[in-house]
């Protein structure tokens, strides 16, 4: 009786958690089944533009192919743990001969790749902001943020629109019924609503032309 062939890589193992045969993966990431082999008995390295290319396809991390950790549990691009279920919502939107030139395909890997900016900045500005020791300071750091992302609209030639400025608004309330509500257990009076401070520079909203958002 011939022994199972030992896992080497997480290329294989992803294979296997697809429930898939070795020329059904080929044709999904578009390789050939010789590929295949040499990628899961590590006799051909994983380029980047292939994990890149494998975690369009499947929803997997890139980062978790290239790390290749065997004892690492799978998870996706936004560091979520992947599934089965992660690869089928994925293919419900985007069909297995969907291609790289493909609306569809675009929109997708632009909802993917925003999941993961967010998911990865958030974090980032979130240890930031408790590394803080002062209102100060975070007003600063605020400030700051907000003259990035202006100047990056103003690279890209993007303005605001009414959408923009209506999700400003709800993003502001939102933030403020949270900090009244942090505030009023703490039994602290607050001098002025949260969505009052002006964290943008006026000069580069002048210069966005984004008006000035009026407080309820």
């Amino acid at each position: 009786m011939a022994r199972p062939s030992q896992v080497r890589t997480n290329v294989a193992r992803l294979r296997l958690a697809l429930s898939l045969n070795q020329g059904q993966f080929a044709r999904l990431i578009c390789r050939s089944t010789a590929c295949v082999q040499s990628l899961e008995l590590n006799r051909l390295r994983l380029s980047s533009d292939l994990a890149g290319e494998m975690a369009a396809k499947t929803g997997i991390s890139a980062r978790w192919l290239m790390d290749n950790r065997l004892d690492e549990p799978p998870y996706d691009m936004t560091g979520k743990p992947w599934s089965m279920s992660t690869f089928q919502r994925l293919h419900t939107e985007i069909p297995y001969n969907a291609k790289e030139g493909d609306e569809v395909f675009r929109q997708r890997m632009l909802e993917l790749g925003t999941q993961l900016v967010l998911a990865r900045n958030v974090a980032g500005i979130k240890r930031i902001y408790r590394a803080m020791e002062s209102a100060g300071k975070v007003l600063e750091i605020g400030r700051r943020l907000d003259q990035f992302l202006a100047s990056i609209m103003m690279e890209c030639d993007l303005r605001p629109d009414v959408n923009m400025m209506e999700e400003i608004r709800y993003v502001e309330r939102e933030a403020d019924r949270k900090c009244q509500n942090v505030l009023r257990v703490a039994g602290v009076s607050s001098p002025c609503p949260s969505a009052e401070l002006d964290y943008a520079s006026p000069s580069l909203l002048r210069q966005m032309q984004l008006p000035q958002v009026a407080v309820a």
